[in-house]
C-alpha cells in the first residue's frame, strides 16, 4: 500500500515551484478515502495559505477548513498553529487566542504554540507578553526567530533580536 505521504510527493513538488493550480488538482485527485487523512488537511491548508498570497479568500476559506480540521483532529497541534496563523493574517487576534486557548495543555509546550500566541498578544497591543512569549519560543527553538523577524506584529521590538 502506498503511504499518505508519498502520494502527496506531486502536490509538494506543485506546490513547491510555485504551480498552484497543478498543486491543487495534485490534491483533488487524491482518493477519497485519505481525503480527510491529517496530513492532506495540513497540505491543502498549506495550498491556502499559498493562494492567500493572491487571493484574500483563501484566508477565510484557510480559517474554516481549519475549524473543520479541529473538530476531525482535535488533538492534533497542526491545526490549532494553522488555524491560528489564518486568523493572525487577517487581523482577529482575539478569535486566533480563543483557538489556542481550548488546546489541550501539551500541545501549548510547543514553540509554534508560543509563537501564534505571541503574534495574537502584539495585534491585541500587549507587547510585554508578547516578547515574554517569544523569549519562550526562542527558547524552545531557535529556528522560530527566522519567522520571527518577516511577522509585522513584531516590528516595535524586532530591532531586541538582531
Amino acid at each position: 500500500m502506498t503511504s499518505v505521504k508519498s502520494l502527496l510527493e506531486p502536490f509538494i513538488a506543485f506546490l513547491y515551484v510555485g504551480m498552484l493550480p497543478e498543486a491543487k488538482d495534485a490534491l483533488d485527485n487524491l482518493p477519497t478515502k485519505i481525503q480527510t487523512h491529517p496530513d492532506v488537511l495540513e497540505a491543502r491548508l498549506c495550498f491556502l495559505d499559498a493562494k492567500s498570497m493572491l487571493d484574500n479568500q483563501a484566508l477565510e476559506d484557510g480559517v474554516q477548513l481549519g475549524k473543520f480540521s479541529l473538530k476531525l483532529w482535535p488533538l492534533d497541534q497542526r491545526f490549532y498553529v494553522l488555524t491560528t496563523h489564518f486568523l493572525n493574517e487577517q487581523k482577529k487576534a482575539q478569535e486566533a487566542k480563543g483557538i489556542l486557548d481550548s488546546a489541550p495543555a501539551w500541545i501549548r509546550d510547543a514553540s509554534e504554540f508560543s509563537y501564534q500566541l505571541a503574534r495574537c498578544e502584539a495585534q491585541l497591543g500587549n507587547l510585554d507578553q508578547a516578547k515574554r512569549l517569544l523569549n519562550e519560543c526562542f527558547a524552545k527553538d531557535e529556528s522560530c526567530r527566522e519567522n520571527f523577524l518577516s511577522e509585522p506584529e513584531f516590528a516595535p521590538f524586532s530591532h531586541l533580536w538582531n
